[in-house]
């Protein structure tokens, strides 16, 4: 689908983003996978009066961030671990270039909002540290931790696949205290 396509099908909820407060936020895998067409997207919707939001997990270049930040209100920006040795253990990739671009985006006074998964025995010990690196950090509006489910589990049975997950969620304790860790 091409943007022109796309442009008039999304300002059809222009009056509801408007009476709402609300916008259009995109998403996916890593939508910056795809920065030309987003930063397209997301002149468009700014030239329309949409309020923009990009959810990226950060492990990107820098010049694909570049084609988006002027167009984009808000970042949801996803922490997993502070640790490059816990990242690769969660997701098997550094988290060098993830840090890199936080703090860039932050230098530049970008709104940004952080997303913890927190998923126990895998980064439960990292929220002290993320903690840490995000205390010194000007344009951080939210934090939020966001309890790891196991919800995929039958998917991977369906799909006849070794499920690697962990099969424990966090308890609301655990929760409380990463919370607390942040605040």
């Amino acid at each position: 689908i091409t943007v022109d396509e796309l442009l008039p099908l999304l300002l059809e909820d222009k009056d509801f983003f408007e009476n709402s407060g609300g916008g259009i936020t995109l998403s996916g895998g890593e939508c910056l996978m795809q920065a030309d067409f987003c930063a397209d997207l997301l002149k468009s919707l700014k030239q329309n009066g949409i309020h923009t939001a990009v959810d990226t997990c950060g492990f990107v270049s820098n010049e694909a961030l570049n084609k988006v930040i002027p167009y984009t209100d808000v970042f949801l920006y996803d922490l997993k671990a502070y640790d490059e040795d816990v990242h690769i253990k969660c997701t098997g990739r550094s988290n060098r270039i993830i840090l890199e671009n936080l703090l860039y985006l932050d230098s530049l006074g970008k709104n940004i909002e952080i997303r913890i998964p927190y998923v126990p025995d895998y980064n439960d010990g990292q929220i002290e540290k993320i903690a840490n690196f995000l205390k010194p950090l000007k344009n951080i509006s939210k934090i939020h931790i966001l309890p790891y489910h196991n919800m995929a589990g039958s998917k991977y049975e369906a799909l006849d696949m070794k499920n690697t997950l962990p099969s424990r969620i966090p308890t609301e304790e655990e929760l409380k205290k990463a919370r607390d860790v942040i605040k």
